[in-house]
């Protein structure tokens, strides 16, 4: 079966557009998420609490903040903090790599009969945080992964410049022509 020459090209117009908007808007919202904030502390309850986020579902939850765009799994990220894992009587074990700060690590904490009580799991690159979190005392598991906007703007940018390198003999013809 062949494709038909004229939708390819409709289709691929209509991908270019709407990944050079995409990218002008992720472009916009760099500097506005400088101003936003995931989380609140609530005085009421003395608990923090969702703040400039997004629920797509009760175990998904989109945000920008600080120039990162960050999915994660409960009302407020994980953002790095003290939390207590493992328990009485269970010991760490612990393998990853890092260098100079970035890296992967799993660390596991294993009960007294030799089952993994609690694990976390993490990944710092450039432009990347993720943490995963299974516990033994919640239902689920805890997680949150924020990723640099300027990932997705330059991984949208990529078909506008394709189209402008591909029609540079239009444009400049146009400007100096």
């Amino acid at each position: 079966m062949k494709s038909n020459p004229l939708i390819v090209r409709r289709l691929y117009t209509i991908a270019t557009v709407t990944s050079g908007v995409m990218s002008c808007v992720l472009l916009i919202l760099m500097p506005v998420s400088y101003h936003l904030n995931l989380s609140a502390f609530d005085t009421a309850s003395g608990s923090l609490s969702a703040h400039d986020s997004i629920a797509l579902s009760s175990r998904f939850h989109l945000g920008f903040f600080d120039g990162g765009v960050w999915f994660f799994s409960h009302d407020v990220p994980y953002m790095g903090s003290i939390m207590w894992i493992g328990g009485p009587g269970s010991h760490e074990v612990s393998k990853g790599w890092y260098r100079g700060g970035y890296g992967f690590d799993q660390t596991s904490f294993i009960g007294k009969e030799g089952d993994a009580v609690d694990i976390k799991t993490g990944c710092d690159l450039p432009g990347v945080y993720f943490r995963h979190f299974q516990l033994h005392r919640y239902v689920g598991p805890t997680w949150t992964l924020m990723l640099s906007l300027w990932y997705p703007i330059s991984l949208l940018a990529v078909l506008p410049a394709l189209w402008m390198f591909r029609h540079r003999h239009l444009l400049l013809r146009k400007r100096f022509g």
